[in-house]
């Protein structure tokens, strides 16, 4: 014996739509639960990414304060080399001593300054201070 069981149609077609419904529900609420949290991931990264720049600001700043003093360093540091050699020289040259010596001899600022590498205030400096005093 075989039993025929009928379903009306209306009653199967009801049932599907509420079971796609349902589905269509489920999957609706999944995918805005998914949404929700890439927002709420998109929101952070454009956080962290503001701090980022930031961050890249105040590095360019410091950057750009480090290259001003390295400048004023090597400014600084050419200035005493320069200085440097300039005293260097004047060592290996005869020195104020032998200058005044000559002065007293009555030797005239410009001698001075060529023969001992004095400026040409230093040599008057030395004929004035140790030079011999002229009479009329």
């Amino acid at each position: 014996m075989m039993i025929h069981l009928t379903i009306d149609p209306a009653l199967l077609v009801a049932a599907l739509a509420s079971g796609f419904a349902l589905l269509a529900v489920a999957l609706a609420a999944h995918q805005w639960r998914v949404a929700r949290r890439l927002q709420q991931r998109c929101l952070l990264l454009e956080t962290e990414l503001l701090a980022l720049r930031r961050n890249l600001d105040d590095a360019g700043s410091a950057t750009a304060l480090a290259e001003s003093k390295l400048k004023r360093v090597e400014q600084d540091s050419s200035l005493l080399s320069d200085r440097m050699t300039a005293l260097e020289s004047r060592a290996e040259s005869p020195s104020f001593d032998q200058a005044i010596d000559s002065a007293r001899r009555g030797a005239e600022p410009d001698k001075l300054a060529q023969r001992f590498g004095l400026s040409r205030g230093e040599a008057d400096l030395v004929t004035r201070l140790h030079g011999r005093t002229k009479t009329r």
